[in-house]
C-alpha cells in the first residue's frame, strides 16, 4: 500500500523546518517522489468540514469508490489538541485512514491513545525538527 511506502520515505529524510508551511513543502516533495508514475494522486489543503481542513489527501485514481487517506502535519501543539483534531477528522466519514507526520516525539503517544474502532492511524515522527 502507498502509505507504507510514504512512511518509509519520510523516515529516510532529515527535515529541518521552521514552521508547518516548510514541512508541508518538504512532505509534498516526498509525496511526488513516492507517487511517481503510479495511479496514486494527492491534493493539499482539503476541506473536510466547515471547520476542518487536512494538509493532504492521497488516493488511488483507479479505485475512485474508495475514500482517500488523510495526512496531517504538525510542528507544534500539545498531543491532546492534536489527538482531538485527528478524532474530528476521523469522524467526518470522508477518510479511510490517517497519517500524522510530526517533528515532535510527544505526538508519538497519540497512536497508543487512538480508538482501534476508528479509522486506522499511523504516526510518523520525522527526524530533524524545527529550527
Amino acid at each position: 500500500m502507498m502509505l507504507g511506502e510514504i512512511e518509509k520515505a519520510l523516515a529516510g529524510v532529515r527535515f529541518t523546518v521552521s514552521d508547518e508551511a516548510e514541512l508541508q513543502r518538504a512532505v509534498e516533495g516526498v509525496l511526488c517522489e513516492c507517487i511517481g508514475f503510479t495511479s496514486w494522486m494527492f491534493d493539499d489543503q482539503v476541506k473536510l468540514t466547515e471547520r476542518d481542513r487536512i494538509d493532504f489527501t492521497i488516493y488511488d485514481q483507479l479505485n475512485k469508490h474508495q475514500l482517500p487517506y488523510g495526512i496531517e502535519l504538525k510542528v507544534k501543539g500539545s498531543a491532546a489538541n492534536v489527538h482531538r483534531q485527528l478524532k474530528r477528522y476521523a469522524k467526518t466519514g470522508k477518510l479511510q485512514g490517517l497519517m500524522l507526520v510530526t517533528t515532535l516525539r510527544k505526538h508519538g503517544a497519540i497512536e497508543a491513545l487512538w480508538d482501534p474502532r476508528s479509522i486506522p492511524l499511523r504516526v510518523v515522527v520525522v527526524s530533524g525538527g524545527a529550527i
